[in-house]
């Protein structure tokens, strides 16, 4: 097989066929710009919303006792979550069942396995584990991913305003 003379990829950039590539790339990244940026502000305000729930449920709402009666699953195409069932008495001495919205695999708890009930007395349907500290990391999550996309977003934006400059 003969040689084949080597190419710097400086060299490879700067072929037209690749410069016109790279110039549709950017166009691309550009048109998409404003929904990464709805993207991101849409995370934002979700993670704002999330904090003031779980605010209000930490500042006003009340801790009981519970155990963990069953763990239910959920199975996609190739695993299964995890989710906790928890009985706990609330403060009107009821007796409260509910479903945990965090599901894990492994699951982290297992049945009759005491935990803390973090509720608001007033609302049903409030009452999540009480993770401490862990109960924010959905939150964090949307604020870190919300402030990536729209730093991307604006990055894009600023480069089109700067296209834009150049060629006027």
């Amino acid at each position: 097989m003969p040689a084949s003379p080597v190419v710097r990829v400086e060299d490879m950039a700067a072929l037209p066929e690749n410069r016109a590539r790279q110039a549709a790339q950017r166009a691309t990244l550009r048109r998409l710009a404003p929904l990464l940026l709805l993207a991101g502000l849409g995370c934002l305000a979700l993670g704002v919303h999330q904090s003031k729930a779980l605010l209000r449920l930490q500042s006003s709402g009340m801790r009981a006792p519970g155990v963990v009666s069953s763990v239910s699953t959920s199975r996609s195409s190739n695993s299964v979550t995890y989710y906790p069932v928890v009985a706990y008495t609330d403060g009107a001495g009821q007796r409260v069942v509910f479903k945990d919205h965090t599901g894990t695999n492994p699951p982290l708890y297992g049945v009759g396995e005491a935990i803390t009930v973090l509720y608001l007395p007033q609302v049903s349907g409030s009452a999540i584990i009480d993770r401490g500290l862990w109960n924010w990391l959905p939150s964090v999550i949307l604020y870190l991913l919300g402030a990536g996309l729209s730093a991307l977003a604006l990055a894009l934006l600023r480069g089109r305003s700067e296209a834009l400059a150049a060629a006027a």
